[in-house]
């Protein structure tokens, strides 16, 4: 009897231990629920859309509530990370009769309705993969890169056709990323009007007022996983579809809020489920959190410091200037500073890439400022009045550094740079412009350096495209293996090298996988060596969620809620403890 009441005291105790462990890590046994009753899951964001128009769409807030309100033809199966059919049932590939490209017929569901009830149609295919390539800030291209979509044939109202290049695996995780959207509501305006030909009836017009239309419920109609419910106060409600026919979520309502000061600490208060994205020092207050499960995962963006080769009395015009900048960066430092964190790697495609394979011992250049001051006063860059900036012939060490105002994190890494390079005696000037004036302020040339976010391409082909030049063209034709299709052409610092164009010809010609790597790795290496930009790293995202909602599982870049994956995420999660 004595030995069964103390076994009993020890369970009550533990018991009681157990009650205070989870109440001090705000251990929340069930999951939220609406006034009226209704399941919800509350994802927070620190970042705020610039826009929700599928059109004008181009951050990780907007694009995660377009993953949930609109279907793709493909979706990421989160099992084997390989994309499988979503509004597409089936589909076959064949030689195209003009023997360039591959012909696609595909087969797209008969039982799927838009949420004002109209029925979605290949035609609401054939005007998305068309309109969203020509006009879209995010899901044109390259997403729709290997498309032919002024080919594209409407068969009847659940077959089409159209003309395709590159692997099959690739074209089709292109197809997962592009929604389709209703063509009876975006199609209305008068400017649009798309036909079969694939152009608009006024392009400029489309360009300029498309993305312009507010985001409302009389034009945010979907036949995703939710619809919509209403954004205000930074607060965006969506409400299952009910009518979804590809499964469904525990949660009946989904609140994605922006503009959260600190997403940790509105997870830690209950007042959100999960964080899409947070700090480092956020994600560290969380790790030894019992009630919440943490996540560190690649967001797929490489920050770069880019060189400006357009005007010839740049100093980055001498190597030697553009080899001490790479010594000058302190890449962890960097990244934790301005970023949060990152892995800091220097080859031109991310270690998350399937092509990655750098080579580190060639890739060598640490932070080192005293090897970049014996660079610089190797090539001649000497201070001669002792004012601590270098001349070279009379021009001074003095760089004009550009970046987008947009977000703190890019003035933080001017700022940085600025003091490290003052360490090696090269003086650097940060200008500040607001995003609708990057762009512009980008192509005029008036820059010596440039901080930038990339984001690496499915291939190694697409990554390097920001460096090819081609003789100044931007385009080119492979009739072997890409059709006459332009090439990437984003080279906006104005850099050219006959010798890497070589390599990106044959690279993009390509189709055997070892001769891409090998291609690949000595195309990084020769931009590498000609120090064609500085990459300080590619990003992290930093995510958490409460454990009440048990079925979440990373997806293949290590995050819980990558845009293309969120409503995946949701339709396979599973509430409770």
């Amino acid at each position: 009897m004595m030995i069964k009441h103390i076994r009993n005291c020890i369970c009550v105790l533990l018991l009681a231990a157990a009650a205070v462990l989870l109440d001090g890590c705000s251990f929340r046994p069930e999951s939220a629920k609406t006034p009226e009753g209704e399941t919800l899951f509350r994802l927070g964001f620190a970042g705020t859309p610039a826009s929700l128009n599928p059109y004008a769409a181009c951050d990780p807030e907007a694009e995660t509530a377009i993953s949930l309100l609109y279907d793709t033809l493909f979706s990421e199966d989160l099992t084997t990370g390989e994309p499988v059919g979503s509004l597409c049932t089936e589909y076959t590939v064949t030689n195209a009769s003009s023997g360039v490209g591959k012909l696609w017929n595909i087969t797209i569901r008969d039982d799927v309705y838009w949420s004002d009830g109209e029925r979605l149609t290949s035609g609401d295919v054939e005007f998305s993969l068309q309109s969203l390539k020509d006009l879209s800030a995010r899901y044109g291209y390259p997403f729709c890169e290997l498309l032919d979509t002024t080919g594209i044939a409407i068969v009847d109202d659940t077959h089409l056709a159209m003309i395709v290049w590159g692997e099959e695996s690739v074209v089709k995780t292109c197809l997962s990323r592009v929604p389709i959207l209703p063509r009876h509501i975006w199609n209305e305006p008068d400017y649009m009007l798309y036909d079969v030909s694939g152009v608009a009836s006024d392009p400029v017009r489309a360009a300029a007022l498309i993305g312009k239309v507010p985001a409302e419920a009389s034009v945010m109609v979907g036949s995703g996983l939710y619809t919509w419910g209403g954004y205000s106060n930074g607060v965006l409600t969506l409400r299952l579809n009910r009518a979804y026919g590809n499964g469904t979520s525990k949660a009946e309502v989904l609140e994605l809020c922006y503009g959260l000061e600190d997403p940790a600490a509105a997870l830690a208060e209950n007042r959100v489920d999960a964080c899409a994205d947070m700090s480092l020092s956020g994600f560290r207050s969380l790790r030894e959190n019992e009630a919440v499960r943490t996540s560190a995962g690649t967001d797929g963006v490489m920050y770069q410091m880019a060189f400006g080769f357009a005007s010839d009395r740049s100093p980055v015009r001498d190597s030697a200037v553009r080899r001490a900048a790479e010594y000058c960066t302190a890449r962890d430092a960097l990244l934790l500073y301005a970023f949060g964190g990152g892995y800091a790697e220097r080859g031109m495609i991310s270690p998350f890439s399937a092509w990655y394979s750098m080579n580190e011992s060639v890739f060598d250049r640490p932070y080192d400022t005293a090897t970049a001051s014996s660079l610089l006063q190797n090539a001649g860059w000497t201070d001669t009045d002792s004012d601590g900036v270098r001349e070279k012939n009379g021009v001074p060490l003095s760089l004009t550094m550009l970046c987008a105002n947009e977000a703190p994190a890019w003035e933080r890494a001017a700022r940085f740079l600025k003091t490290t390079f003052a360490a090696a005696g090269a003086e650097i000037r940060v200008v500040s412009v607001s995003s609708d004036r990057f762009a512009e302020s980008l192509a005029s040339g008036d820059w010596d350096l440039c901080l930038i976010a990339r984001e690496p391409r499915p291939e190694p082909w697409m990554s390097f495209g920001y460096y090819f030049w081609d003789g100044g063209d931007n385009a080119y034709a492979e009739t072997a293996h890409l059709g006459r299709v332009n090439s990437p052409g984003w080279n906006d610092s104005g850099y050219s090298s006959a010798e890497f164009d070589r390599l990106y010809k044959e690279l993009t010609a390509s189709t055997d996988p070892e001769e891409i790597r090998r291609l690949s790795d000595e195309a990084g290496e020769y931009l590498y060596n000609d120090s064609a930009a500085v990459t300080i790293g590619f990003s992290v995202v930093y995510q958490a969620c409460s454990r009440v909602w048990m079925g979440l599982r990373a997806a293949s870049d290590g995050r819980y809620f990558s845009p293309e994956t969120i409503s995946e995420q949701m339709r396979t999660v599973s509430a409770g403890r």
